[in-house]
C-alpha cells in the first residue's frame, strides 16, 4: 500500500501561492436560487449545505486582468442547483475580459486558494433564507415540499436553539468550520476545537428554524445565552485562533441584520474553555460520557479497495477526507490511529471484502512493528458496514452528517465487529436454501453475482443445505451445449 500522494495538497498550495502574491481587486458572491442567481454581500462567509454558490475573484497578474470563478456545491444541494452553478460560471466567463479560470469546489474538498479568500468560512446545515416573494414562487413550483424535507432532516441538529460547529484541519492553512450533525457531546474529540453558540448569533436563521426562534435573551433555564469555544487537548493553536476569528465575524456581520429588525444582540463574550469544559458548557451541550484522551494527533488515512478493473486494486484517497468519498460499490480501509476500520459498502462484492480482510491484517502488522507504543491495549481492528457506522468511525470524518441530498438516511443498528469474527464468517462454506434464495438476507460471504455456483450435495440434501462448489464447475443450465440440446 502506498501513501496518499502529495499531488492534491501540493497543487492546491501552489495555486494558492499564485493568488497570495497577487492583489485581489474585487470578490463577489452569488447564491444559486432555482435557475437564477442572487447577489450576496461581499463580506458573506457563511455557506449552506443545501445551496450552491458562484464566487468571482478579479485580480491582476503581470499587469493583465485575470479572473477566477469558483462554483461551490454543497453536499445537500439539488441537481438543478449544481448544474445551474456550472452553467452560470460558463456564462460569466464569456462576458469577462482577460484570462479566466473555472474551479469546481466541493464541500469538504475546498482548495487552499478558496479558503484564503474566506478567512472565517462557515458551512451551516440547511438553506439560505429566501425572501417572501421567492418563497411564494417556489411553492407554486412545488419546491416547498423539498424544503420541508430538508427542514425535518436538520431537526436533530437543534437543541434549545444552539448549534455546535467543528473547527478542524489537516494543516494550519486548511482549516474548515462545519456545523455538526447534532448538538451533543458525542461529537467532541481531542483533535480540534468546537464552537457552541446560539443560532440567533448568525443574524439570519435558516429557512427551517423560523418556528424555533425567539428574541428573548434568556433560555429555558433562566441563563443568558452565551458562546463557548471548547479546545481539545490536541487542538492546534491555528484552530483556536480560527474559532475566535469565526465568532468575531459572525457577531460583527449580524449587527446590521439585528439593527434592521429592531432587536439587540443576545450573545455574550466568547468563553474559551479547555478540554475539561465548564458547568455552563456541559449543561447546554449535555454530558453522556467523558471525551477520550488521545496520546497524539495522527492524520487519518483512507484507501479504496475495488475490483472494478477485474482485479482487486488498492488506491489511496486524497486528503482531506470527506463523508461522500465512501462509495457504496467499494470497500474502504480507514486508519484513524490507533484504530483501523474496514467499511463495507452495501453494493461491494464478496471478493473485495475477503481481500480487504487479509490486507488489513498485513497493514496493521506493519504498523505495529513500526510504532508499538501507539497500539491500544484492546483490539484495534474493526469491521463496519454502510449505515451502521459506530461513533468512533464517524469521528474520523469532519462533521459526519446523517443526511444525503437533504433527506434523512435511515440508520440501522450500529455494527462494529472484530476482524477475527468476520474472518470466521467469511470462511463459512455451507448455507441453507432460504439464505441463498433471498437477496435481502443474502450473507456477506456470498457473491450476489455467483449464486449459481452453490448446489446441494447428496450428504446435505436431506438437511436442505447448500455447499460451495469449485469455481471451474458449471451447472447444467449454464453449459452452452446443454442449452442448445434443450432448445
Amino acid at each position: 500500500i502506498r501513501r496518499p500522494p502529495r499531488s492534491t495538497l501540493m497543487r492546491s498550495s501552489a495555486a494558492s501561492d499564485v493568488y497570495k502574491r497577487q492583489t485581489i481587486k474585487s470578490l463577489r458572491v452569488w447564491l444559486i436560487d432555482d435557475f437564477d442567481k442572487i447577489a450576496l454581500p461581499d463580506h458573506n462567509q457563511i455557506f449552506y449545505t443545501s445551496d450552491a454558490y458562484v464566487v468571482l475573484m478579479h485580480y491582476e497578474r503581470k499587469g493583465k486582468p485575470t479572473n477566477t470563478i469558483f462554483f461551490y456545491q454543497g453536499r445537500d444541494s439539488s441537481v438543478s442547483e449544481k448544474g445551474t452553478s456550472a452553467y452560470m460560471t460558463r456564462l460569466m466567463q464569456e462576458e469577462l475580459d482577460g484570462d479566466c479560470t473555472q474551479v469546481r469546489v466541493l464541500q469538504g474538498k475546498e482548495p487552499i486558494g478558496f479558503l484564503r479568500l474566506f478567512p472565517a468560512l462557515l458551512v451551516v446545515r440547511g438553506s439560505f433564507p429566501r425572501p417572501q416573494e421567492k418563497k411564494d414562487k417556489r411553492e407554486m413550483q412545488g419546491a416547498a415540499r423539498e424544503r420541508e424535507e430538508k427542514a425535518r432532516a436538520i431537526e436533530a441538529a437543534k437543541k434549545d436553539g444552539y448549534m455546535l460547529i467543528a473547527i478542524q484541519g489537516v494543516r494550519d492553512d486548511m482549516i474548515r468550520a462545519v456545523q455538526c450533525n447534532e448538538t451533543s457531546d458525542l461529537q467532541l474529540h481531542q483533535r480540534g476545537a468546537f464552537l457552541l453558540l446560539h443560532q440567533s448569533a448568525l443574524g439570519t436563521s435558516t429557512s427551517t428554524s423560523s418556528s424555533h426562534d425567539d428574541t428573548s435573551s434568556v433560555n429555558a433555564s433562566g441563563e443568558t445565552r452565551g458562546a463557548f469555544l471548547w479546545c481539545g487537548q490536541r487542538a492546534r493553536p491555528a484552530e483556536v485562533e480560527y474559532g475566535r476569528r469565526l465568532y468575531d465575524n459572525i457577531t460583527n456581520s449580524s449587527e446590521t441584520t439585528q439593527n434592521n429588525n429592531n432587536t439587540t444582540s443576545t450573545s455574550s463574550d466568547l468563553v474559551v474553555l479547555s478540554s475539561d469544559g465548564s458547568d455552563a458548557f456541559w449543561s447546554l451541550l449535555g454530558r453522556h460520557e467523558d471525551v477520550p484522551d488521545e496520546a497524539e494527533r495522527a492524520i487519518t488515512r483512507m484507501w479504496e479497495i475495488t475490483s472494478s478493473s477485474g482485479t482487486v486494486t488498492v488506491e489511496p484517497v486524497d486528503a482531506p477526507l470527506r463523508q461522500d468519498d465512501l462509495l457504496s460499490r467499494n470497500v474502504y480501509m480507514v486508519h484513524a490511529a490507533p484504530l483501523l476500520f474496514l467499511w463495507f459498502g452495501g453494493k461491494s462484492l464478496a471478493s473485495e471484502r475477503s481481500a480487504s480482510l487479509e490486507l488489513a491484517k498485513a497493514y496493521y502488522a506493519a504498523f505495529a512493528a513500526q510504532q508499538p507504543s501507539a497500539l491500544p491495549a484492546s483490539d484495534a481492528l474493526f469491521v463496519t458496514s454502510e449505515r451502521r457506522e459506530p461513533p468512533l468511525f464517524k469521528l474520523a470524518f469532519m462533521a459526519w452528517s446523517d443526511t444525503k441530498k437533504g433527506k434523512l438516511c435511515i440508520m440501522e443498528s450500529v455494527e462494529q465487529d472484530c476482524i477475527d469474527d468476520v474472518c470466521a464468517r467469511m470462511q463459512r462454506q455451507t448455507y441453507t436454501y432460504a439464505e441463498l434464495v433471498d437477496k435481502d438476507t443474502l450473507p456477506d460471504t456470498v457473491d450476489r453475482c455467483a449464486r449459481g455456483f452453490w448446489s446441494s450435495t447428496p450428504h446435505t440434501a436431506n438437511s436442505h443445505t447448500h455447499t460451495k462448489i469449485a469455481p471451474n464447475w458449471k451447472p447444467i443450465w449454464m453449459m452452452a451445449t446443454s442449452k442448445r440440446s434443450l432448445a
